[in-house]
């Protein structure tokens, strides 16, 4: 029985072994050799796809009615604005498009301010998370990226530095960044100022 169930949990993929595939010739192997986990990928991708186009439609279809919704809160709509994109940077949810339409919503003054408070308190608190909360989970799901395990070794060497150039670099989004970050040795007060 104990056997059984190894190997039913063992086919589930692990975090460490969902990593991107650079190449058709790498994503041929893995096929081969990893069915279940080239399975899982396949599902969470078309999963992601579909809620994203579906998420588009509602939200371009009813862009006018959202836009006067919040509006409709008065001088608390930047506030909960600000709120929420809190929130769905903890959550890891895409956020560009969301920061973009801040600018639509409010005068651009009052989208600026939401967006640097929003992505300063949602990193805080994402960093805060990863370090105390999911730092073993992390360091297990990034230990066999060579890109990331380069920038931790060289946040050892300069970790301001390397802080401010990796957010400015569009290979990770600036949402998973903040979890990665927390499992490197950039202390807090780094973390704050290079955000």
């Amino acid at each position: 029985m104990k056997k059984m169930l190894r190997s039913s949990t063992s086919q589930i993929p692990r975090p460490s072994e969902l990593h991107l595939m650079d190449g058709l010739e790498n994503l041929e192997q893995m096929k081969q050799q990893k069915a279940v986990v080239y399975r899982w990928r396949a599902m969470f991708g078309l999963v992601v796809l579909v809620l994203c186009v579906l998420a588009g439609y509602l939200l371009f279809q009813d862009a006018v009615d959202i836009i006067a919704w919040i509006k409709g809160f008065g001088m608390w709509s930047p506030v909960l604005f600000t709120i929420a994109l809190s929130l769905a940077i903890v959550l890891l949810l895409p956020t560009p498009f969301v920061k973009v339409g801040a600018g639509a919503i409010f005068p651009f003054w009052i989208a600026v301010v939401v967006n640097f408070v929003a992505s300063m308190v949602g990193g805080l608190i994402a960093f805060v998370l990863g370090r105390w909360l999911f730092r073993d989970s992390i360091k297990e799901a990034i230990q066999n990226d060579k890109r990331i395990l380069n920038i931790e070794s060289a946040l050892d060497e300069d970790a301001m530095r390397i802080s401010v150039l990796v957010r400015l670099s569009p290979i990770l989004p600036d949402e998973w960044l903040n979890y990665i970050m927390s499992a490197t040795p950039v202390s807090m007060r780094v973390f704050v100022l290079s955000n």
